[in-house]
């Protein structure tokens, strides 16, 4: 694994938006708070919800119940506390048709050039049908 931080500009990030636009696998950036400012087409899917605009500027106690809230922010605290990626976490989330979904993660923390933690990116693969 590389050592170094990732750093981005405000620019950077949305270059990168378009590149993970098509990559296969939901893919979202967040930001130190937890809220979500971008979402790949694969990660809307996943949520269950219909529209960008349903997650974008939202954080995940506005988009799930508590319980599954609670686990996905804390895997964010712990990349913003450690600074460093967490790989292989499990997640799930409560879909708006009742389903639960779960998934693997990786996260990994965004730095600006100044070194200041901005964000998290993240990809989710659905293991769902391993449960």
């Amino acid at each position: 694994m590389h050592d170094e931080p990732i750093k981005y500009t405000v620019k950077d990030l949305s270059e990168l938006g378009r590149f993970i636009e098509f990559m296969p696998g939901p893919i979202y950036i967040k930001s130190v708070n937890s809220v979500y400012l971008y979402i790949n087409q694969f990660a809307l899917k996943a949520s269950g919800l219909h529209k960008y605009d349903s997650i974008i500027g939202k954080n995940d106690y506005e988009l799930w119940p508590t319980e599954f809230a609670e686990q996905i922010v804390r895997h964010d605290q712990e990349v913003f506390s450690a600074r460093k990626p967490i790989i292989n976490k499990e997640e799930s989330v409560l879909q708006p048709n009742g389903k639960t979904i779960y998934f693997n993660v990786i996260k990994i923390p965004i730095f600006d050039n100044y070194n200041n933690l901005i964000g998290i990116i993240g990809n989710s693969i659905d293991i769902t049908d391993r449960k």
